[in-house]
């Protein structure tokens, strides 16, 4: 058998948009539908009524957790087509858009960003009493990755705790265990290595700056456009921000070595003006 027209569980105006207090629950062994609405599940098709009844952009988005995840109920008029998976994963969202967000609390201090990939435990975790992340782009993986993160965009972040004290820094690549620590506000750095660049300036805003290797930092207290191949405060290669390049030496621009300068290089032809 099979009825045809409308049918309400919780509700005695069938053809009203589902608020927020229809809360009654309908239980089935299996479900099937040509379409599936829902304010936990899914969003709407991305036109129509939000749960206030007024038109909306809203929808289209997808949470799986609990009732927080992907902040399905918020009404703001272009917060769709994101991706929530795991407990209060995205929370937050407030005109966020194409957003996909995994693990428990992932982006759960983003509000209006745009197209940020977020998979982790707290990846941008930030303040839940004060959510301020408005970056956009942003690629994120690790426990608590790019957890302070504000308006920084374009960032490459992975690994655990890594970059989790940038804030505005954008066009970051950081990969490794904590590596990236050390900036805050500076942008284009590439910092490779566990616990690589765990400083950057004593303010944490050295721009353009390359350091690879394990606990890596650069030699120079406010850092922009350098070169740090090495080991914690031991180097093979430095480049400063004037393009010289030195090897087991800190201060390449200083063309004479002194007697402490041990380093060797080997090498089967050198050639030089």
């Amino acid at each position: 058998s099979y009825v045809s027209g409308n049918v309400g569980v919780g509700t005695d105006v069938f053809t009203d948009p589902v608020r927020i207090t229809n809360d009654k629950k309908l239980a089935v062994g299996v479900a099937t539908a040509y379409q599936v609405f829902a304010q936990i599940f899914s969003g709407t098709s991305g036109v129509g009524p939000n749960t206030t009844g007024s038109s909306t952009q809203s929808g289209a988005n997808i949470a799986i957790g609990d009732t927080f995840t992907g902040n399905t109920f918020n009404n703001a008029v272009l917060n769709y087509r994101n991706i929530s998976i795991g407990n209060c994963a995205g929370c937050c969202l407030n005109n966020g858009v194409k957003n996909v967000f995994i693990g428990d609390q992932a982006g759960r201090n983003i509000t209006d960003g745009d197209k940020n990939v977020v998979i982790g435990e707290t990846a941008v975790g930030g303040n839940p009493g004060n959510p301020s992340a408005t970056g956009n782009e942003n690629f994120i993986v690790g426990d608590s990755a790019g957890f302070n993160l504000t308006s920084g965009s374009h960032n490459i972040i992975f690994g655990d705790q890594s970059g989790g004290f940038t804030s505005t820094g954008g066009c970051n690549i950081m990969i490794g265990r904590r590596s990236g620590m050390g900036n805050q506000t500076g942008n284009c750095n590439v910092v490779l290595g566990n616990f690589a660049g765990y400083t950057n300036g004593s303010n944490g805003d050295g721009d353009g700056n390359i350091l690879i290797g394990n606990c890596v930092k650069s030699p120079y207290t406010n850092p922009h456009n350098t070169l740090s191949i090495g080991h914690f405060n031991d180097q093979w290669i430095h480049g400063d921000s004037n393009y010289n390049v030195g090897i087991g030496i800190t201060n390449p621009s200083v063309a004479v070595v002194g007697a402490g300068d041990t380093q060797k290089l080997a090498a089967g032809i050198v050639t030089a003006y």
